[in-house]
């Protein structure tokens, strides 16, 4: 029988395994296009289908995110 009140572990890729990810998916048309509606630098240009891939593998890690 499964303990409910244990937490399910996030895989447990690191900040820079996630930043490499982002790198990879950056494209430099969709940065262009961030960057015209105001964004600034640093950042990928990584569309939001390719954010929802690496959530899929972190899931929720509030500690990770601080760290990113």
């Amino acid at each position: 029988m499964l303990n409910r009140n244990r937490r399910r572990t996030a895989n447990t890729m690191t900040s820079k395994e996630i930043l490499q990810e982002l790198e990879a998916f950056g494209d430099e048309q969709t940065k262009n296009t961030l960057m015209n509606h105001g964004a600034k630098e640093p950042f990928f240009g990584v569309k939001v289908q390719d954010l929802k891939k690496i959530l899929k593998k972190t899931k929720k890690n509030h500690e990770l995110s601080l760290e990113l």
